[in-house]
């Protein structure tokens, strides 16, 4: 199942990322910032995914993963924080930085309460293998493609690579080997669980699909989409009306 869809995603990566390498700088950030608002809502993602699992190893793990994307106990190397510092460094202004993708917060939100209602072994499928294993794909692809761009090339003593240097390093690989592998555990041992797995990860590949396929139609210069300004510290969010600015 995984190795199919390691397949798969890579082939829609290529298809979503082509011409990165050649896009304009401002193309180029709106492609980028997005991703940001994935950072934010995968830590408390984690956290009930964390929270639902039985004791094990798979907990255990994915505990340690928790941990690391807070920043092993320090805030200012927790991973929003470190995506935050790169999309600064290639110039992206504060209110670029909070303006969200309505239609992808939305689906983010609807993740997060799929986490709260389903099974812990959907949540593991949607939230362990899907966040895990597909993220690092789409996460590597995006590298392999921007790092070419000619604004990245000219500025790239400047561009605050931290956040890059863990996903797209021997720490995120390990992750998604390792998720794969205890997850296989977790199906050998507990072959019923299988169905509820494989649901959630087939919802977080059509999930994932949809999330970039959205981000590269918003990027087009021709695009206007609705967008909302995020505030990660609120506990609700303030509706803007369709910005015409995103194009």
């Amino acid at each position: 199942m995984a190795d199919a869809a390691q397949d798969k995603t890579e082939r829609l990566a290529d298809a979503k990322f082509a011409g990165i390498e050649h896009c304009d700088p401002n193309t180029l950030r709106k492609l980028l910032i997005q991703y940001r608002f994935f950072t934010l809502y995968y830590i408390p993602d984690l956290s009930y995914l964390v929270a639902k699992l039985p004791f094990g190893k798979l907990r255990s793990f994915m505990a340690h993963i928790l941990y690391e994307e807070l920043g092993c106990g320090d805030e200012n190397q927790a991973h929003p924080e470190l995506y935050d510092a790169f999309l600064r460094s290639i110039g992206v202004d504060q209110e670029s930085l909070e303006t969200g993708i309505v239609e992808n917060l939305a689906m983010l939100d609807e993740i997060q309460l799929s986490l709260l209602r389903s099974p812990y072994p959907y949540g593991v499928g949607l939230r362990g293998m899907g966040g895990e294993c597909m993220c690092q794909i789409y996460l590597a692809n995006l590298y392999s493609r921007f790092i070419h761009n000619p604004f990245i090339q000219e500025n790239r003593d400047k561009v605050d690579w931290r956040f890059w240097e863990i996903h797209v390093g021997p720490v995120d690989v390990h992750h998604r080997e390792e998720t794969r592998a205890l997850l296989n555990e977790m199906i050998l041992h507990t072959p019923e669980l299988s169905r509820q797995i494989s649901d959630g990860f087939d919802a977080s590949l059509k999930t994932w699909d949809q999330f970039w396929g959205n981000i590269v139609e918003a990027a087009k210069p021709s695009c206007a989409v609705e967008t909302i300004r995020f505030d990660a510290h609120a506990s609700t969010r303030s509706h803007g009306a369709r910005d015409s600015s995103y194009r």
